[in-house]
Protein backbone atom coordinates (compact mmCIF):
# COMPACT_ATOMS: atom_id res chain seq x y z
CA UNK A 1 0.00 0.00 0.00
CA UNK A 2 1.09 3.29 -1.47
CA UNK A 3 1.49 6.01 1.83
CA UNK A 4 -0.45 8.96 0.96
CA UNK A 5 0.80 12.29 1.01
CA UNK A 6 0.39 14.14 4.49
CA UNK A 7 -2.79 16.39 5.20
CA UNK A 8 -2.27 20.47 5.39
CA UNK A 9 -1.61 21.53 8.20
CA UNK A 10 -4.55 23.20 9.95
CA UNK A 11 -4.96 27.22 9.54
CA UNK A 12 -7.26 27.21 13.01
CA UNK A 13 -5.15 28.88 15.60
CA UNK A 14 -7.88 28.39 18.78
CA UNK A 15 -9.68 25.81 19.71
CA UNK A 16 -13.92 25.61 19.62
CA UNK A 17 -16.38 24.82 22.81
CA UNK A 18 -16.13 20.95 23.59
CA UNK A 19 -19.69 20.19 23.01
CA UNK A 20 -21.67 18.68 25.79
CA UNK A 21 -22.07 15.40 24.01
CA UNK A 22 -18.35 14.59 23.23
CA UNK A 23 -17.00 12.12 25.17
CA UNK A 24 -14.18 12.82 28.21
CA UNK A 25 -11.33 11.17 26.22
CA UNK A 26 -11.69 13.05 22.74
CA UNK A 27 -8.80 16.27 22.83
CA UNK A 28 -10.23 19.47 23.97
CA UNK A 29 -7.70 21.39 22.16
CA UNK A 30 -9.91 21.40 19.21
CA UNK A 31 -11.19 23.16 16.18
CA UNK A 32 -13.44 21.56 14.69
CA UNK A 33 -16.20 18.44 15.80
CA UNK A 34 -18.54 16.37 14.23
CA UNK A 35 -21.42 14.56 15.16
CA UNK A 36 -21.91 11.14 14.21
CA UNK A 37 -24.96 10.19 12.05
CA UNK A 38 -26.64 6.69 11.28
CA UNK A 39 -24.45 5.14 8.76
CA UNK A 40 -20.81 6.74 9.64
CA UNK A 41 -17.71 4.89 10.50
CA UNK A 42 -14.19 6.30 11.39
CA UNK A 43 -12.60 5.85 7.28
CA UNK A 44 -15.67 7.57 5.76
CA UNK A 45 -15.48 10.81 8.64
CA UNK A 46 -11.89 10.60 7.88
CA UNK A 47 -12.85 11.20 4.51
CA UNK A 48 -15.69 13.88 4.86
CA UNK A 49 -13.85 15.79 7.13
CA UNK A 50 -10.74 16.10 5.01
CA UNK A 51 -8.65 14.40 8.18
CA UNK A 52 -6.32 11.18 8.40
CA UNK A 53 -7.23 8.40 9.99
CA UNK A 54 -4.17 8.26 11.89
CA UNK A 55 -5.20 11.83 13.55
CA UNK A 56 -8.66 11.48 13.91
CA UNK A 57 -8.14 8.61 16.48
CA UNK A 58 -5.66 10.36 17.69
CA UNK A 59 -7.65 13.56 18.75
CA UNK A 60 -10.00 10.63 19.98
CA UNK A 61 -8.35 8.18 22.02
CA UNK A 62 -11.21 6.86 22.96
CA UNK A 63 -12.10 5.03 19.92
CA UNK A 64 -10.91 1.39 19.26
CA UNK A 65 -9.10 1.09 15.71
CA UNK A 66 -11.48 -1.67 14.83
CA UNK A 67 -14.48 1.67 15.25
CA UNK A 68 -16.70 -0.48 16.69
CA UNK A 69 -17.51 1.52 19.70
CA UNK A 70 -18.40 4.63 17.14
CA UNK A 71 -21.29 6.39 19.03
CA UNK A 72 -24.38 7.53 17.07
CA UNK A 73 -25.30 11.29 17.76
CA UNK A 74 -21.98 11.77 19.64
CA UNK A 75 -19.75 14.18 18.81
CA UNK A 76 -15.88 13.97 18.08
CA UNK A 77 -13.25 16.23 16.95
CA UNK A 78 -12.10 16.42 13.48
CA UNK A 79 -10.05 18.98 13.40
CA UNK A 80 -6.85 19.96 15.12
CA UNK A 81 -5.68 23.09 15.78
CA UNK A 82 -2.59 24.29 14.32
CA UNK A 83 0.10 21.61 13.37
CA UNK A 84 -0.90 18.22 14.91
CA UNK A 85 2.36 16.95 15.25
CA UNK A 86 3.48 19.53 17.91
CA UNK A 87 0.37 18.01 20.17
CA UNK A 88 1.89 16.22 23.55
CA UNK A 89 2.16 12.51 23.16
CA UNK A 90 1.70 12.39 19.14
CA UNK A 91 4.02 9.76 17.40
CA UNK A 92 6.92 10.97 14.95
CA UNK A 93 7.68 9.60 11.82
CA UNK A 94 9.93 7.05 13.57
CA UNK A 95 7.36 5.66 15.59
CA UNK A 96 4.96 2.82 14.75
CA UNK A 97 1.41 3.75 14.33
CA UNK A 98 -0.15 0.62 12.69
CA UNK A 99 -4.34 1.05 12.10
CA UNK A 100 -6.27 -2.42 11.75
CA UNK A 101 -9.08 -2.36 8.86
CA UNK A 102 -12.59 -2.99 9.66
CA UNK A 103 -12.96 -6.68 9.85
CA UNK A 104 -16.07 -9.14 10.58
CA UNK A 105 -15.66 -12.56 12.30
CA UNK A 106 -17.40 -14.61 14.34
CA UNK A 107 -16.38 -16.36 17.66
CA UNK A 108 -18.10 -19.17 19.07
CA UNK A 109 -17.72 -18.45 23.27
CA UNK A 110 -17.90 -22.00 25.53
CA UNK A 111 -19.26 -21.34 28.86
CA UNK A 112 -19.22 -23.95 31.78
CA UNK A 113 -20.45 -23.70 35.38
CA UNK A 114 -23.78 -22.43 36.38
CA UNK A 115 -26.77 -23.54 33.98
CA UNK A 116 -28.55 -20.81 32.41
CA UNK A 117 -31.38 -19.26 33.79
CA UNK A 118 -34.79 -18.07 32.10
CA UNK A 119 -34.99 -14.16 33.30
CA UNK A 120 -38.70 -12.76 33.19
CA UNK A 121 -39.46 -9.87 30.73
CA UNK A 122 -41.11 -7.14 33.37
CA UNK A 123 -42.51 -4.52 31.50
CA UNK A 124 -42.33 -1.01 33.11
CA UNK A 125 -45.32 0.53 34.60
CA UNK A 126 -46.46 3.81 32.76
CA UNK A 127 -45.91 7.15 33.81
CA UNK A 128 -48.35 8.93 35.85
CA UNK A 129 -51.11 10.40 33.34
CA UNK A 130 -50.28 8.45 30.32
CA UNK A 131 -52.78 8.11 27.46
CA UNK A 132 -54.76 4.91 27.94
CA UNK A 133 -55.08 4.83 24.30
CA UNK A 134 -51.25 3.91 23.87
CA UNK A 135 -50.48 1.56 20.85
CA UNK A 136 -46.63 1.85 21.21
CA UNK A 137 -44.37 2.07 24.30
CA UNK A 138 -40.94 3.17 24.89
CA UNK A 139 -38.79 1.90 27.83
CA UNK A 140 -36.52 4.91 30.18
CA UNK A 141 -32.75 2.72 28.88
CA UNK A 142 -30.02 2.59 31.30
CA UNK A 143 -26.97 2.36 29.56
CA UNK A 144 -24.78 -0.42 31.37
CA UNK A 145 -21.55 0.92 33.33
CA UNK A 146 -18.18 -0.09 31.75
CA UNK A 147 -15.32 -1.83 34.38
CA UNK A 148 -13.35 0.93 33.50
CA UNK A 149 -14.44 3.44 35.66
CA UNK A 150 -12.80 6.06 34.25
CA UNK A 151 -15.34 6.19 31.60
CA UNK A 152 -18.26 6.22 34.52
CA UNK A 153 -18.69 10.44 32.59
CA UNK A 154 -19.34 8.88 29.16
CA UNK A 155 -21.97 6.14 30.76
CA UNK A 156 -23.78 9.27 32.02
CA UNK A 157 -24.07 11.73 28.86
CA UNK A 158 -25.31 8.29 26.62
CA UNK A 159 -27.91 7.66 28.98
CA UNK A 160 -29.05 11.27 29.43
CA UNK A 161 -28.98 11.65 25.73
CA UNK A 162 -30.67 8.59 24.24
CA UNK A 163 -33.87 9.35 27.03
CA UNK A 164 -34.40 12.51 26.36
CA UNK A 165 -37.79 13.94 24.61
CA UNK A 166 -35.69 15.01 21.61
CA UNK A 167 -34.58 11.65 20.87
CA UNK A 168 -37.47 9.80 21.47
CA UNK A 169 -39.84 12.15 18.97
CA UNK A 170 -36.59 11.81 16.40
CA UNK A 171 -36.14 8.21 16.61
CA UNK A 172 -40.05 7.51 16.82
CA UNK A 173 -40.58 9.87 13.76
CA UNK A 174 -43.42 11.81 15.70
CA UNK A 175 -44.06 15.28 16.72
CA UNK A 176 -43.18 16.87 19.99
CA UNK A 177 -46.35 18.20 20.98
CA UNK A 178 -47.82 15.08 20.29
CA UNK A 179 -45.83 13.07 22.65
CA UNK A 180 -46.35 15.72 25.12
CA UNK A 181 -49.80 15.34 24.85
CA UNK A 182 -49.73 11.56 25.53
CA UNK A 183 -47.63 12.04 28.42
CA UNK A 184 -48.51 15.16 30.16
CA UNK A 185 -46.20 13.92 33.22
CA UNK A 186 -43.31 15.29 30.88
CA UNK A 187 -41.70 19.20 30.90
CA UNK A 188 -42.06 21.00 28.08
CA UNK A 189 -38.59 22.57 27.85
CA UNK A 190 -34.98 21.55 27.04
CA UNK A 191 -34.73 19.34 30.38
CA UNK A 192 -38.00 17.29 29.14
CA UNK A 193 -36.92 13.36 29.29
CA UNK A 194 -38.22 10.27 30.80
CA UNK A 195 -38.06 9.30 34.39
CA UNK A 196 -35.94 5.79 35.57
CA UNK A 197 -38.23 3.06 35.75
CA UNK A 198 -41.22 3.99 33.31
CA UNK A 199 -42.50 3.91 30.48
CA UNK A 200 -43.71 6.45 28.10
CA UNK A 201 -46.49 6.20 24.96
CA UNK A 202 -44.96 7.28 21.59
CA UNK A 203 -48.42 6.11 18.99
CA UNK A 204 -51.67 6.41 20.18
CA UNK A 205 -54.74 4.97 18.52
CA UNK A 206 -56.49 8.04 18.55
CA UNK A 207 -54.04 9.75 16.15
CA UNK A 208 -52.79 8.47 12.34
CA UNK A 209 -51.13 5.43 11.69
CA UNK A 210 -46.93 6.65 11.68
CA UNK A 211 -44.15 4.52 10.51
CA UNK A 212 -41.27 4.62 13.42
CA UNK A 213 -38.05 3.28 14.41
CA UNK A 214 -37.75 0.14 16.81
CA UNK A 215 -35.76 2.09 19.21
CA UNK A 216 -34.75 -0.81 21.14
CA UNK A 217 -33.07 -2.39 18.59
CA UNK A 218 -31.53 0.60 17.52
CA UNK A 219 -30.08 1.53 20.94
CA UNK A 220 -28.96 -2.19 21.36
CA UNK A 221 -27.18 -2.19 17.98
CA UNK A 222 -25.30 1.41 17.90
CA UNK A 223 -24.77 1.99 21.73
CA UNK A 224 -21.97 0.06 23.20
CA UNK A 225 -19.99 0.89 25.55
CA UNK A 226 -16.27 -1.01 26.10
Amino acid sequence: MTASKPLAVSSATSPVPKPTNALEQSNSRCAQWYEVQEGDYCDSISIMQSISLKDFYFLNPELNTECTNLLLGLSYCVKAVGDISTYSGYPSSSQAYSLTSMAFSTTTYTYSGVPAKTTPIISLPTASGTTPNCVDYVDYVAVPGSADQAQSNDVSVVTNYINSCNYIVSAWDIELSDFLSWNPSLSDDNSCALAPKYKYCVSSSTSSDRECTDLSLHTVSRLTID
